[in-house]
């Protein structure tokens, strides 16, 4: 009602910045409590989840809420965080999330899940669910990291940039440049978006008075 087109919220494990351990737990109760507003985690640390559970969360997620759905992946920029899933590097992480990325898409584009990777595998696995939104929710990843723009524009990303003023000017025009000229390469992860979101994270005090 007040106009806003989509409510993400955030991942944190083991830490002060937000008691949300499981942002799943947080939307389901949100979707229940909303008709129309768009939503999602930015981001699930996919590092965190085991590939096949994932899927089957996100599936219930976006059917629950009729297709409302907004799907950030990432692989969580803490390694304090990360430590309490036993990650020993951020090489690790960056492959795990990868995996597990690669795991939702081969299981969102079948019946049933073959795969075999570094971390998981699983063979003639039954897939009883889909999610609501064909071939899946759209994707957002957050960046702070010039060196990841490459990846979430060649890929038509929505994305939240964490950043100033004036490195966000740059880091969007980075973005579009490099979406102009990947917009129609076969297999874009976001390929079922028509535009991405351009997005800047702000942090906002809200007071008694003025």
């Amino acid at each position: 009602k007040a106009g806003f087109y989509a409510w993400h919220i955030a991942e944190h494990q083991g830490t002060p910045l937000s008691i949300d351990g499981s942002p799943a737990l947080v939307l389901s109760a949100a979707i229940q409590r909303t008709r129309r507003l768009r939503l999602g985690a930015l981001t699930f640390c996919l590092p965190w989840y085991n590939p096949f559970r994932f899927y089957n969360e996100i599936c219930m997620l976006d059917q629950m809420s009729g297709g409302r759905l907004e799907l950030g992946v990432g692989r969580g920029v803490s390694p304090i965080e990360s430590a309490c899933f036993g990650m020993k590097s951020i090489d690790e992480s960056r492959a795990r999330f990868r995996e597990t990325l690669d795991i939702f898409f081969a299981a969102c584009a079948n019946k049933a899940l073959n795969f075999e990777g570094k971390y998981f595998s699983y063979r003639d696995l039954d897939l009883y669910i889909q999610p609501r939104q064909r071939p899946y929710p759209p994707l957002w990843f957050p960046s702070s990291d010039k060196n990841s723009i490459e990846f979430t524009a060649r890929h038509g990303y929505h994305t939240v940039l964490m950043a100033s003023v004036a490195e966000a000017k740059n880091l969007n025009d980075q973005y579009r440049e490099v979406w102009v000229k990947h917009r129609d390469d076969p297999g874009r992860h976001n390929a079922h978006v028509r535009a991405p979101k351009l997005g800047k994270s702000q942090h906002v005090f809200v007071a008694d008075t003025e």
